[in-house]
């Protein structure tokens, strides 16, 4: 029965927009056994309902739903993913979006004692929120992500022809990336990045660039 439930709720997140339940409070300060037993089922369902069921990074729509702290948020765009998907396949731009979950993942790990969220917003673009830092430290986390992402290895993701596995290998990934103190600052440094060449970090502040101009 557990195993139907948890299919049905990885069918639902497989969705554009959904919500995340939330828990009845007689449930989360219930003190009998049967109501022990019955939350430890719903965190266990709710677990599987707040992640991306493709990179198992949190999902959007509870990346939405989470309270944001102060600090930056980091905008990621896969470069090149397009023509990948389209020259070789959509299990090769899957391979391609798990390389870079990947990368994403390995760098952010190292900063155990900071707080961060990191979530698939939409095909090959991520968002990543890190609290209590400023906007250089969050450029340079940027960089080491960077950095990080461009010794993944597409082919290490692929499973299928091994004619198209070689020519992945042969792929230098890369991505375009965006810091800024909201979401909105960190998507324009991200088009910057591509404007100035893809493969960069920049980054954007709507107040530093007031402070500029006045």
């Amino acid at each position: 029965m557990r195993k139907s439930i948890i299919s049905a709720l990885r069918a639902i997140v497989g969705q554009e927009h959904y919500s995340i339940p939330r828990v009845p409070d007689e449930l989360k300060f219930g003190k009998t056994q049967r109501e022990k037993q019955y939350l430890a089922i719903i965190n266990e369902l709710l677990d599987v309902v707040k992640k991306d069921p493709m990179t198992g990074l949190t999902h959007k729509e509870h990346f939405k739903q989470l309270e944001k702290g102060a600090g930056v948020f980091i905008m990621v765009d896969g470069d090149g993913l397009k023509k990948i998907n389209d020259q070789f396949g959509h299990a090769a731009g899957h391979a391609a979006i798990l390389a870079i979950a990947q990368g994403i993942k390995g760098a952010i790990r190292k900063d155990t004692k900071i707080h961060q969220t990191v979530t698939r917003s939409g095909g090959d673009e991520f968002i990543i929120h890190v609290e209590k830092v400023s906007l250089p430290m969050g450029v340079t986390i940027a960089n080491r992500i960077l950095g990080n992402i461009r010794n993944q290895k597409i082919s290490d993701f692929y499973k299928g022809d091994s004619n198209i596995k070689e020519e992945l290998n042969k792929i230098n990934l890369t991505a375009s990336m965006g810091v800024g103190y909201t979401e909105e600052d960190a998507d324009k440094a991200m088009y910057k990045a591509k404007q100035k060449g893809r493969n960069r970090v920049e980054y954007y502040s709507q107040i530093l660039e007031e402070k500029q101009v006045h």
